[in-house]
């Protein structure tokens, strides 16, 4: 038996030497996964992320019907090792509660590293936008831009907030761009006051010009730029739907994203998928490898809409999205931003992580995340953090519902159930599966390169 794949770090020490017992049978545990390839057979637990090679010798049959023998076990090495790595457990192991026991102990070690207060805050500092997107989560929501009064209170609720050290300012809205000057009097005034920040900004990318791209960079400090770009040109423009913009705006755009890059700010282009866009992304792929020969500040991701979550397109939109993914990997993007994981999940996401990230919005409210309604709000910048039940709703972990009961997949995914966007549909585990196999694959085909086989 030859390790492919080691136990993440983070589990290690939860997830081997289990103590054998002779009064005690043993099954397979529910997170382990036989997968084939090239006419090998390997054996996978998803709770440790751990990876082993079956060779013929090893005496190992993947059989959930079957129990086992503690002298079964210890008689046959590799089952004796599978055993006390966790891939055998207890034939009456509840084993939602061994996965709600290892997140509390692995949260309770990560709340101990975490220094007290808030590294990130994401700021809107308008809900106003330039463009008319049909897909917007934000469509219907109240036209707001941030006052004097509440640039200064929320100024003041960071100062006070933060951590020690650096932060991390997500330049939000809306389209953030069209405050630009908000922008200026946060950054200014940081500095000022000895804050250590970076910038990242979330645009459409329409309203960028030389002087604003060399301002982004030198005076808010900014690290990274996503920038919406869903689709080639005429699919691109009447998606954006832009007010009172003349010429082509995926023209204005793509010449936007170079005056970024010119400034070395590191550039992540979204393309938003639906039924309507993904029989033309090979064209729009084709135009940027053109346009940016340089792509090591270039990233381009595939997501489906979020209209799309939890409905029966999903599914298919998921695999068009990990296709394109690697085909954009052979084009030269993505350089930067390494191979995907397929990591136990402590934190669903930051609005999970004990008020480690917070959203202020431009009336002053403040948010765990910023897909959050009306109703979820947990204070303002004004009085801070009063309303705790809602927040502790946010940053709790909650046993295993129902129908995540069992599940295989469930290392990957996490009880986070107060996620607006969560998929909840039939085809959840059937993405997750997709998203596996590949991980199998490419982790198998990484270790046979490394060792010369």
């Amino acid at each position: 038996m030859i390790e492919i794949l080691k136990k993440e770090k983070k589990s290690a020490f939860l997830l081997s030497n289990q103590a054998l017992s002779p009064s005690v049978r043993y099954k397979w545990s529910v997170y382990v996964l036989q997968h084939e390839k090239d006419n090998l057979q390997y054996i996978y637990n998803n709770l440790s992320t751990h990876l082993y090679l079956i060779e013929d010798g090893d005496d190992v049959v993947f059989d959930r019907s079957r129990t086992f023998g503690y002298e079964e076990i210890i008689g046959t090495s590799a089952l004796k090792k599978l055993a006390e790595d966790f891939f055998l457990v207890k034939a009456d192991e509840d084993e939602d509660k061994l996965y709600e026991n290892f997140i509390s102990i692995m949260v309770k070690s990560e709340k101990r590293k975490l220094p007290k207060g808030v590294y990130a805050y994401t700021i809107l500092p308008t809900t106003a936008c330039n463009a008319r997107c049909f897909y917007c989560f934000e469509q219907g929501m109240k036209t707001v831009t941030m006052s004097e009064e509440t640039i200064n209170a929320a100024i003041n609720y960071i100062m006070q907030t933060k951590c020690d050290g650096h932060i991390i300012l997500n330049w939000f809205g809306g389209e953030p761009l069209l405050r630009a000057d908000i922008i200026d009097r946060f950054c200014s005034e940081f500095k000022k006051r000895g804050v250590s920040f970076k910038s990242h900004i979330t645009t459409n990318g329409s309203l960028i010009t030389p002087a604003l791209a060399q301002k982004i960079k030198n005076d808010w400090n900014t690290e990274f730029v996503q920038v919406s770009l869903d689709g080639e040109e005429s699919e691109y423009n009447r998606r954006k739907a832009y007010v009172n913009l003349t010429g082509s705006p995926y023209e204005l755009v793509m010449r936007n994203i170079g005056l970024l890059l010119e400034q070395g700010i590191f550039v992540n282009l979204r393309c938003n998928i639906d039924e309507n866009n993904a029989g033309t992304l090979n064209t729009f792929m084709n135009d940027l490898d053109l346009r940016f020969p340089d792509k090591s500040n270039l990233s381009l991701e595939f997501v489906t809409l979020y209209d799309k979550h939890s409905t029966p397109e999903e599914l298919e939109l998921y695999i068009k999205c990990m296709d394109l993914k690697e085909t954009v990997q052979k084009l030269g993007f993505n350089r930067k931003t390494g191979e995907p994981k397929f990591e136990t999940m402590v934190y669903y996401c930051p609005a999970q992580s004990f008020g480690r990230a917070m959203v202020i919005t431009p009336d002053g409210k403040l948010y765990v995340c910023e897909h959050c309604g009306e109703g979820t709000e947990i204070g303002t910048v004004f009085e801070g953090v009063t309303n705790t039940a809602m927040a502790d709703k946010y940053f709790a972990h909650n046993p295993v519902s129902k129908k995540c009961s069992g599940c295989f997949y469930l290392p990957k995914c996490t009880t986070f159930d107060m996620c607006p966007i969560k998929n909840t549909s039939q085809e959840c585990r059937e993405i997750k599966r997709n998203y596996l196999v590949r991980f199998l694959n490419k982790t198998i085909d990484k270790y046979y390169r490394e060792v010369g086989r």
